[in-house]
């Protein structure tokens, strides 16, 4: 890796919409690079950008700081033309020098972060540049419509690449040594397709013309609240202007166009339908509204009148069963092919050969990274009665029917299985609690189908909320409920519930509830429903222990298990889950982020496999944990209260943070241990209570993908 002469720099613009963004900013780039020759000396393979507020030159600028700015008449792109204003009267560019970035490879990963960043930069310049790709963080999905394949619903995906940039060993060279990695991955992504609003909602909604979405909507609030879930937050641009408006979508008006009255400027009152009747000669086939939330209030807009332009990937809010099960299939992809696919990837976005690349003097590699990898021996799978020894190269087992539960749980009470919408029979349901709960005891777990409430609920959250109440008041102790769908509303207000009540839930889906009740394969689905309800009940399944075989090889592997996972030792885990990203409308408004940020935290009890956990909610995007002490404490009284000891080594596993936020790990475990440790002190026959404690960082998002060189195991084998 040569040293780079790099300046970096903050380049501040004006804000676009996300979809559109990278592409004006860079399109404004390329503007003032060319009118400012004085400012910038240099062509634009000399520098690298990531089109939203850094730029990297190769060469030193003239000047440190400075602020240049265009007339609007000088701009010529449509792309940036599009997202000003009218009052919009020129654009100021204002460049801040930053630092001198030195390629360095060595050091804490804080240290490292500038490298890191520099180069993810560089690498990524010239893709954005082309404008062949829609981009969105460090993922990469082709804009041509070559490859992409359909899946209904209006919506298609996409198969592109991310990119990051690691500072890792050098396997060929020692392992002191440095290097940067170049990681592609392939990816894959719903998108909605390019279509006319119209069009793309009879396709949600299921009806044949206008005028049916017209009614259904209209008359069936199902039917709106459905839509407007799909529609929400898209951004779609109008048809019957000669400069299309952008218009993000905020809901669906519950009034048709000849309906929906506003006030004109002179007093007068006028429908929306006889508006644009009057204003643009259009008489309105489908009288549905959109709403649009601005600054100074709602605008409404005729669905007819709006396209949904390409480009905008299906969020996790609009994904439905069918979609999922859908890219489930779509990104199953054998080890072979998936290398092959990353390979195709590389090559298709010409990273290596690109201009600014070649200007900057790095050389990216042809080959895979190889590294030394060794196939280990699976472990001994221990149950109550019996073991299960894995074979190389098998990923599962089949749970044999057979098999007793290590601890096998127990209601002390009685359960309910509840059946939502009537989406079965009170006979049908029957029939399922009496086979789960024969394969349940057949594996030592007592869940008696005599002591089973059957009953059917409504899905409206305040029928849900009263019935689960006046269950648990009813001494229930355990609630497996039914849905049509996987992802069924009423799930999280059952799980909102269960939280809230202290009395565990089970969802079942119908597709599994008819597989139970079946005549294929009923048995293999009743087992995997009992290794979960075991689980949710407090019971432990299985333990894992080192297997004879291993043994036999290497004697000092006899002690692994009691080394690794002694008596005495605590695991903890803690992640933090965001919520997704803000609307563009709450965005555009300037609207504080309102939904919380949730804290996960598990943890062992007396053995490994003894887990249990909690969540709690915090500020929003915050990314250490608030209030650790506290749940802290609750684990060290829970594991005193099962194992009648308290952990003298305590092993921390922390999800949710970046390489620049590892230190700060440390610091919220320190001040945690600071506020629990003292209040357990009566618990340790008064003794000042100081375990050991370790805290990994672990990163759940790597793109990371190993290929074996030999397909032959248990062999030193090359992994790419």
């Amino acid at each position: 890796m040569p040293q780079l002469n790099c300046r970096q720099f903050n380049v501040f613009t004006f804000s676009f919409a996300k979809f559109q963004r990278m592409r004006a900013v860079e399109s404004l780039l390329k503007l003032f690079i060319k009118k400012f020759p004085a400012e910038f000396p240099s062509d634009k393979c000399q520098m690298a950008t990531d089109a939203a507020n850094m730029m990297i030159s190769f060469v030193e600028l003239p000047k440190a700081d400075f602020s240049l700015e265009v007339p609007v008449e000088n701009i010529a792109s449509a792309t940036v033309k599009a997202q000003l204003s009218k009052k919009c009267t020129k654009v100021i560019m204002k460049v801040q020098f930053i630092d001198k970035v030195n390629i360095k490879l060595e050091g804490e990963s804080e240290e490292i972060r500038g490298t890191q960043q520099a180069l993810e930069v560089i690498t990524s310049s010239d893709i954005i540049r082309s404008e062949d790709y829609f981009v969105f963080a460090n993922k990469f999905f082709p804009r041509g419509r070559d490859g992409d394949q359909q899946i209904g619903e209006g919506k298609c995906v996409k198969t592109g690449f991310e990119k990051n940039v690691r500072i890792s060993a050098d396997p060929s060279a020692g392992v002191h040594d440095r290097m940067a990695m170049l990681q592609i991955d392939a990816k894959a992504s719903p998108f909605f397709q390019e279509a006319k609003l119209v069009d793309y909602c009879i396709e949600i909604v299921g009806v044949r013309s206008a005028k049916d979405l017209e009614w259904e909507v209209i008359n069936k609030p199902f039917c709106r609240d459905t839509l407007k879930r799909q529609l929400k937050d898209l951004v779609v641009t109008t048809t019957h202007l000669t400069n299309k408006n952008n218009v993000i979508i905020s809901g669906i008006h519950n009034e048709t166009a000849a309906k929906t009255m506003f006030k004109m400027r002179d007093g007068t009152e006028m429908s929306v339908a006889d508006y644009y009747q009057d204003k643009y000669k259009m008489r309105l086939n489908c009288g549905l509204l959109v709403v649009e939330k601005r600054p100074q209030g709602k605008t409404f807009h005729p669905i007819e009148l709006l396209d949904l332009p390409r480009g905008q990937r299906v969020s996790h809010a609009k994904t439905t069963p069918m979609l999922t099960e859908q890219m489930i299939k779509i990104c199953q992809m054998p080890p072979l092919k998936l290398k092959q696919e990353i390979l195709n990837q590389l090559e298709k976005a010409n990273i290596r050969q690109s201009a600014v690349i070649q200007s900057s003097g790095i050389e990216i590699g042809r080959r895979l990274m190889k590294v030394s990898g060794k196939v280990l021996e699976p472990p001994l799978i221990n149950y109550g009665n019996d073991t299960v020894q894995l074979k190389p190269g098998q990923g599962g087992w089949k749970f044999d029917m057979r098999s007793q539960f290590l601890k096998p749980a127990r209601i002390d009470g009685d359960w309910m299985f509840v059946v939502f919408e009537r989406c079965t029979n009170n006979q049908n349901a029957k029939y399922f609690v009496e086979q789960i709960s024969r394969v349940a005891n057949m594996h030592g777990m007592q869940l008696d189908d005599r002591r089973c409430r059957i009953d059917e609920w409504r899905a409206d959250p305040p029928v849900v909320i009263e019935n689960f109440a006046r269950a648990v008041n009813n001494g229930i102790k355990f609630i497996m409920f039914l849905t049509k769908q996987k992802m069924d509303d009423v799930h999280h207000t059952m799980k909102l519930q269960e939280a809230r009540q202290g009395v565990p839930t089970q969802h079942l889906s119908l597709q599994i509830f008819n597989k139970a009740t079946g005549d294929r394969g009923a048995m293999m689905v009743l087992g995997n429903l009992v290794l979960k309800t075991n689980l949710k009940l407090g019971g432990i399944n299985h333990e894992i222990v080192v297997s004879p075989t291993l043994l036999r090889s290497n004697p000092s592997a006899k002690d692994f298990v009691s080394n690794m996972f002694p008596k005495n030792r605590m695991f903890i885990g803690l992640d933090v889950s965001h919520a997704g990203p803000m609307s563009f409308a709450e965005r555009a408004l300037n609207m504080p982020a309102k939904d919380p940020s949730v804290v996960g935290m598990s943890f062992t009890l007396s053995t490994i496999t003894e887990v249990r956990g909690c969540y709690w909610m915090q500020e929003p995007r915050l990314q250490t944990i608030d209030r650790l002490g506290e749940y802290l404490l609750r684990a060290l009284e829970l594991y005193y209260a099962t194992a009648k000891r308290l952990p003298d080594d305590i092993v921390i596993f922390r999800s949710g943070l970046s390489e620049g936020e590892f230190r700060k790990a440390i610091g919220e475990v320190k001040k945690a241990a600071e506020h629990a440790f003292p209040l357990m002190q009566a618990k340790n026959n008064k003794k000042t209570y100081d375990p050991s404690m370790s805290v990994i960082v672990i990163q759940l998002g790597s793109n990371y993908r190993l290929f074996q060189e030999k397909s032959v195991l248990y062999s030193e084998s090359k992994l790419h």
